[in-house]
């Protein structure tokens, strides 16, 4: 995510654990076969957070 200036991080800022990113590798995954029902659920959550995040406990910050 460096390339684009993004980082992932837990929820109070710290960083990510190996189970958190499997859960949202495995989630974005099915997610995005879905026909992208996974992210689509970002634009009407008031956090702005994909199923991936919202289950892995994660979020997406710029730096």
């Amino acid at each position: 995510m460096k390339a684009w200036k993004f980082h992932i991080t837990q929820r109070n800022g710290e960083p990510i654990t190996h189970k958190q990113a499997l859960i949202r590798f495995v989630l974005a995954i099915v997610s995005f076969s879905t026909a992208g029902l996974g992210f689509i659920y970002q634009l009407f959550d008031k956090n702005n957070l994909a199923l991936h995040d919202k289950f892995s406990n994660t979020h997406l910050m710029k730096n």
